[in-house]
């Protein structure tokens, strides 16, 4: 924009020489202040411009905490309800709080009974009905003689 003033006169004030105004024509005082005029017109628009912008970023930001206080605390108070909402940075039903819910060792315990559970029906012979699992039975690998013996344990039933 100044550029255009500047190639119109040669003379003109710039960064690297400085013309006194006492010198200039007023003609050349006359395309000063307007290039003068026109820079102060686009600084202030400019300055407008970011007014406006941090004004719709500031109302954004304050929309934003807003929201996270209120969805904080609807969080909170589902989590003090006794629902055990899962996620980040609180503890969830499962995971370990003392509210409720199911913990770790509460499933690792029922998970060992279960297993000695098994071992203790596979040894004793009443877990030939796991035979008839599609799945299962080819896993579980059962012998003739559990089978022969289990006919028979099903035939006096």
């Amino acid at each position: 924009v100044a550029s255009a003033s500047l190639a119109a006169s040669p003379s003109l004030s710039t960064s690297d020489k400085t013309v006194s105004p006492e010198t200039m024509s007023p003609q050349q005082m006359l395309a000063e202040i307007t290039s003068l005029r026109r820079k102060y017109d686009e600084l202030v628009s400019f300055s407008v411009n970011l007014t406006a912008e941090r004004d719709i970023l500031n109302n954004t930001l304050e929309q934003t905490k807003r929201d996270l206080n209120r969805e904080m605390a609807a969080r909170a108070a589902l989590e003090n309800a006794g629902v055990g909402v899962g996620g980040r940075g609180g503890k969830s039903a499962a995971g370990g709080g003392k509210k409720g819910g199911v913990s770790i060792m509460l499933v690792l315990i029922i998970a060992m009974a279960a297993a000695l559970g098994g071992i203790k029906l596979a040894n004793s012979g009443a877990a030939d009905f796991l035979e008839s699992v599609p799945v299962l039975g080819d896993a579980l690998d059962f012998v003739d003689e559990d089978r022969s013996s289990g006919g028979i344990a099903k035939e006096e039933l």
